[in-house]
């Protein structure tokens, strides 16, 4: 099921001509808000860990590949899940998105992003179609679903 948003939004019509078309920049920007909620949603559940000297402050501080570490420890250290691959999976497409670049397919605005210099074929460009990004919010839903079995596991843990 898909939500479908009516907004009016004001842009002048020097910002208005660079920017893509309504639904692929509300699904960017809603590439960006699950991701985010799913990152803490994590820092959530690694709090389970008693153990850990840190707390929300300073876990909300790390970005997402510096959590990599507590998620190995804290979730798949207890549990045996594979939550870290994942999420780092997960990372890796969100940074694609995010430092994609700014294309004109027929007169219309896009993204592109490129493979990195130690991918397997280094340099190599793709769009950001909104497929892509559907696909993208649809699989951090289902690791944000399968989370929700590890937070009620961990909470039921006496991890003292």
């Amino acid at each position: 099921m898909y939500k479908r948003i009516n907004a009016e939004v004001n842009i002048d019509d020097n910002a208005a001509s660079i920017l893509p078309k309504d639904d692929y920049t509300y699904l960017l920007g809603a590439c960006l808000y699950v991701f985010d909620g799913l990152t803490g949603f994590i820092v959530e559940i690694i709090l389970y860990d008693k153990t850990s000297k840190e707390t929300w402050y300073d876990l909300t501080d790390k970005s997402p590949i510096q959590l990599l570490s507590r998620i190995e420890k804290s979730i798949d250290g207890i549990l045996g899940t594979h939550i870290k691959d994942d999420f780092n999976g997960l990372r890796k497409r969100r940074n694609r998105i995010v430092h994609a670049f700014t294309v004109t397919y027929n007169h219309e605005q896009a993204l592109e992003t490129k493979t990195t210099q130690g991918d397997a074929h280094p340099n190599e460009q793709t769009p950001i179609t909104r497929e892509c990004m559907e696909r993208f919010i649809a699989d951090v839903m289902a690791l944000q679903t399968q989370l929700n079995g590890v937070r009620d596991q961990l909470g039921s843990k006496d991890l003292d």
